[in-house]
């Protein structure tokens, strides 16, 4: 049955240590800093950024798709040194399954320092609390282990490999993972 609950209403969330908030052109040097580290596209398909105008149609984008109700983009933001670190968002939303894709970044220099999982559990929070989402998804390639044992260690189970699924900007294919969480395995 359609789920006559599931309200859009996407707004900033707060947490101890950073803040999640959505995405605008205030942000954009910032995520420029850490959109032109190779080392953030390891497992993306698509290059670095650039030049500042690379940054600046990317933003455009996101802030775009954040004005609809299938999607929505926050920065990931410290809130002691009010800087922007990364990006997380929520795609592909479905009322009638009550269900979403999650996706994010974190900047290098932010890494292995629990701000991926605190996002992800405040998300989480939103997401089933607020939302009353049913499922949330990820997909992430398979050789990111950290970004799938973080995934892990917050309860998304592992569904299944997506053969082929990335293409580098070389032409070579790599597998996905899919990983999900449904509310009450999140509430336990």
């Amino acid at each position: 049955m359609y789920n006559q609950k599931l309200e859009i209403n996407f707004k900033n969330l707060y947490g101890t240590r950073i803040n999640l908030e959505s995405v605008d052109e205030g942000g954009l040097m910032d995520m420029h800093e850490y959109s032109t580290m190779s080392i953030f596209y390891k497992y993306l398909e698509y290059d670095p950024f650039i030049t500042l105008n690379d940054t600046k149609n990317y933003l455009k984008k996101i802030i775009h798709i954040s004005k609809s109700e299938s999607g929505h983009y926050w920065f990931i933001k410290l809130k002691e040194e009010n800087k922007i670190i990364g990006t997380f968002d929520i795609i592909n939303v479905d009322k009638k399954r009550s269900s979403c894709e999650i996706g994010y970044g974190l900047s290098p220099k932010y890494w292995n320092q629990g701000f991926f999982k605190e996002s992800l559990c405040i998300m989480l929070q939103y997401l089933f609390n607020d939302l009353n989402m049913h499922r949330v998804s990820a997909k992430t390639h398979a050789n990111n282990l950290p970004s799938i044992a973080g995934l892990q260690s917050m309860g998304f189970k592992k569904e299944g490999i997506m053969r082929d699924f990335y293409v580098s900007n070389d032409g070579t294919r790599h597998n996905a993972i899919l990983l999900s969480i449904l509310k009450h395995e999140f509430q336990n």
